[in-house]
């Protein structure tokens, strides 16, 4: 017997199509959480892809997708949608509450793979006095999380203590001067998580000797603190060759330095504690944006100079006494 093919099986019909084509989306789209305390949306899974949104830690997203590399998901956040990094997104929401920690450092990190955020520290060491290969829970992922954000640990925050958390381990062991074999005993554990009770010893960086130039490297994040007012931003090395040359990492860093300033950027040089892997160096820096601006939504139209013991300027290429004033004040403190 022939049926007639209406439209009405043909309506039913597309609607299959539709379902069938959208199956595979509906299967993999599922809520994730931010674990950072901020976090970059990017229009393209690329790290120098447009920002179309900032998301903070525990912002519910919708997973729709991932990149072909597998390291961004594909995901929607109200209205809009992006690529995020993956490690920054957790499917439970717990985890997304975590407290990262850091020393007594407040600093902020390329949200590509990094965080932003403040450590309140006391609450948020291990309460285990000793941790190694075997061990697993929250302890080992305060472990993980803080290894993670000076840049020592890029695993997961399984909260498994594995090969990986031993390795990240030594390589900051070697970088604090501490015993390396990747066990985090008393002595890590109260670097990595000081207070200040066990402050790092600040440093003199000769700027000419030896290889001191590039013991910041380009492109790297650090950690500068006003030795007057306290307060901590992040930047980013771009270049420099007589001294170092720098740029605040993101608006929220931008916001601090200029605060510094007393809200009007200026020439003036002031004593800085600059923080990078486990060193604390003394330094001296302006606050004047000149020159080429590389990191583009910071709210900083250039870059700013960061002075150490016997760098010189750019145009005379002389040491500048009112900077080495600064450094030399800069060693009387500690972070």
């Amino acid at each position: 017997m022939n049926r007639v093919f209406t439209s009405r099986h043909l309506a039913a019909f597309l609607i299959l199509l539709l379902a069938l084509a959208l199956a595979p989306a509906i299967a993999l789209a599922q809520s994730g959480y931010v674990t950072a305390s901020a976090l970059y949306m990017r229009e393209e899974p690329l790290l120098d892809a447009k920002v179309v949104a900032t998301l903070h830690q525990g912002d519910k997203v919708e997973i729709t997708g991932k990149s072909s590399n597998g390291k961004w998901y594909k995901v929607t956040y109200g209205k809009k949608s992006g690529y995020v990094w993956k490690s920054y997104i957790s499917l439970d929401r717990s985890s997304a509450s975590t407290t990262e920690t850091l020393s007594s450092l407040t600093t902020y990190i390329d949200s590509d793979g990094g965080h932003h955020g403040s450590y309140p520290t006391a609450s948020s060491k291990p309460s285990a006095s000793k941790l190694q290969k075997g061990d697993s829970g929250s302890d080992v992922k305060k472990l993980q999380l803080a290894l993670q954000i000076l840049g020592y640990y890029s695993g997961k925050l399984d909260g498994s203590y594995g090969d990986a958390t031993a390795k990240a381990v030594s390589a900051y062991q070697k970088a604090a001067g501490l015993t390396v074999d990747g066990v985090a005993g008393s002595k890590t554990l109260s670097r990595l998580f000081s207070t200040g009770a066990t402050s790092i010893k600040t440093e003199s960086l000769d700027w000419f000797e030896g290889n001191n130039a590039s013991v910041i490297p380009k492109g790297a994040t650090f950690y500068i603190k006003d030795c007057k007012t306290g307060e901590v931003f992040a930047c980013k090395r771009w270049s420099g060759g007589y001294h170092l040359d720098a740029e605040p990492l993101t608006t929220t860093d931008t916001s601090i330095m200029s605060k510094i300033y007393g809200g009007s950027w200026s020439w003036d040089r002031r004593a800085i504690l600059v923080y990078y892997r486990g060193h604390v160096y003394a330094a001296s820096m302006n606050g004047m944006p000149h020159g080429t601006q590389t990191i583009l939504d910071n709210d900083f139209e250039g870059q700013f100079c960061i002075h150490f013991l016997n760098s010189t300027t750019h145009g005379s290429q002389k040491v500048d006494p009112d900077h080495q004033g600064c450094v030399k004040k800069a060693l009387g403190y500690t972070w």
